[in-house]
């Protein structure tokens, strides 16, 4: 038996049509189905038409992608058998994986989903913002040409550094990002 892990996406590897090749599974349909009575709209008609601007509302993406990787989970366990010995998820994925491995109801991690996609969308709704990854910087932290970038911006600004995942890597998220990235 072979040794592997699993890793479940998060939000952002949305788009309208994204299970095309997977149409021939009724599997599909059924696992979207029950997830579009959960959320009581037809979240198969969006992914398979769009449009783009309700796709990637955070509201209905966090489901989409939840009810996509579980369906094709079920998908690779019809056709393999086989049982990774690791799941993970990348923040929405974390969801996907508790549900993959029977750690979370699918039902109750749609309900969960779709309440933290509307959260998230409403705690940006009517408010300029973006976010941006900063990459390849040879120093972060104090004292760091971005530090100090980050400090003159943070004056007049909502400029926030909200994620380190390495030591040369930064997403920031504020309105005045692009006058930031072209500082730097």
């Amino acid at each position: 038996m072979n040794t592997f892990a699993m890793l479940f996406p998060g939000q952002g590897c949305q788009k309208i049509g994204m299970l095309k090749s997977f149409k021939e599974f009724s599997i599909i349909k059924n696992i979207f189905n029950e997830s579009s009575e959960i959320l009581k709209y037809n979240l198969w008609k969006i992914i398979e038409n769009g449009p783009y601007e309700i796709l990637n509302k955070t509201e209905i993406t966090q489901p989409a992608i939840l009810t996509a990787s579980f369906a094709i989970w079920k998908i690779w366990k019809k056709l393999s058998g086989q049982n990774p010995q690791f799941m993970a998820g990348h923040s929405l994925g974390e969801y996907s994986a508790l549900v993959c491995a029977n750690s979370l109801s699918f039902s109750d991690a749609v309900k969960i989903v779709s309440l933290r996609g509307k959260f998230m969308q409403e705690s940006v709704n009517n408010r300029e913002c973006a976010t941006s990854a900063i990459i390849g910087l040879s120093k972060v932290g104090p004292g760091s040409i971005l530090s100090k970038l980050m400090k003159d911006f943070l004056k007049d600004s909502d400029l926030q550094g909200i994620s380190l995942n390495h030591p040369n890597v930064i997403i920031q998220q504020t309105k005045k990002y692009k006058k930031l990235i072209y500082a730097i």
